[in-house]
């Protein structure tokens, strides 16, 4: 059983195709999303495998001269589980829930792009904040039109009538009105993800929950890609295909759960606590991960920040 959990953030530095297999859609490689609102997701299994695959690069680079230290590998398997796939014998000591989408970038007509959020998703991001025991998030009040902060007025366009504030996101205008609530929270929330309140604050619009899913269903990224057939100097046949990728600078967040650690009697624990356990993770942890699939091509380039408690992080 897992008796603390952490709060982690997740943004995109290049496009994340963190792929749900083949679909009979328009789309032959959809990125996994959440089945009851179609939300983008990184699955928890996606998000252990990458860290994984990090910290066992680490252990088999050593010391800079290629020398393993068993300690560290030994640690590894007791934070992660059994390396052997089907080894159910024992499980890691960290858990990790699904990455749920916080903020999704989208072109705006003023200030390059916005980040945008809705009522639906800042809820559900509180009540997992209880969870870590992060209880100073503001809360955000429900509208029916959407909201910008102060600090957003750089996305603000002209309206011809002069009666309204607009802001025009992909080729869709919307009437805004400010919220110091939500200026509030994106001074918290930017504080959490180590960057500049008013690279946030600057951009954030709360749109309406039915707004917002349509922007998250249509405005990922979509990439034809083909293999050559060099004999023939044309596409190989069956290689034509769509891509889906969540854009850059789209930011998740995840609980990293910390329980006991389970390692058999004939296994050298390294841990004496589940403590010591998410110590571990928390120093060897890199600021930059690679997530999903096409790493050869820059793809999946991902900032972590880790939150250890309400007034710190880890960038």
């Amino acid at each position: 059983m897992y008796t603390k959990a952490y709060l982690m953030f997740l943004r995109t530095i290049s496009p994340l195709h963190v792929g749900s297999g083949n679909d009979l859609g328009l789309v032959d490689l959809p990125v996994q999303r959440e089945r009851h609102t179609g939300f983008p997701k990184i699955e928890g299994s996606s998000l252990k495998g990458g860290f994984r695959e990090s910290f066992e690069l680490k252990e088999r680079l050593g010391n800079g001269a290629g020398e393993k230290n068993e300690d560290f590998k030994m640690a590894v398997e007791a934070i992660f589980g059994p390396e052997i796939p089907g080894n159910e014998n024992y499980m890691g000591a960290l858990g990790f829930t699904d990455a749920r989408l916080l903020l999704f970038p989208v072109r705006s007509v003023r200030g390059v792009f916005a980040y945008l959020t809705c009522p639906f998703v800042l809820s559900r991001f509180a009540e997992e904040m209880e969870i870590a025991r992060i209880k100073e998030v503001p809360v955000v009040k429900e509208t029916k039109r959407a909201l910008i902060p102060d600090a957003s007025k750089s996305l603000l366009v002209l309206n011809p009538k002069g009666s309204s504030r607009q802001i025009v996101l992909e080729e869709y205008p919307f009437e805004v009105g400010e919220s110091p609530d939500l200026q509030k929270w994106a001074k918290k929330v930017s504080s959490f993800l180590g960057i500049e309140e008013e690279w946030l604050g600057g951009r954030l619009v709360l749109l309406g929950d039915n707004d917002f899913a349509d922007f998250v269903k249509n405005s990922t990224e979509i990439v034809t890609r083909i293999k050559i057939d060099h004999e023939k100097g044309t596409v190989k046949e069956g290689h034509l295909f769509n891509e889906e990728y969540i854009p850059a600078e789209t930011v998740f967040y995840s609980l990293v759960l910390c329980g006991e650690v389970h390692l058999p009697p004939e296994k050298n624990n390294v841990f004496k606590t589940a403590a010591g356990a998410f110590h571990f993770f928390r120093e060897n942890l890199p600021p930059v991960v690679q997530l999903g699939g096409n790493a050869t091509i820059g793809k999946g380039i991902t900032r972590v920040n880790l939150v250890v408690d309400d007034g710190g992080n880890r960038q």
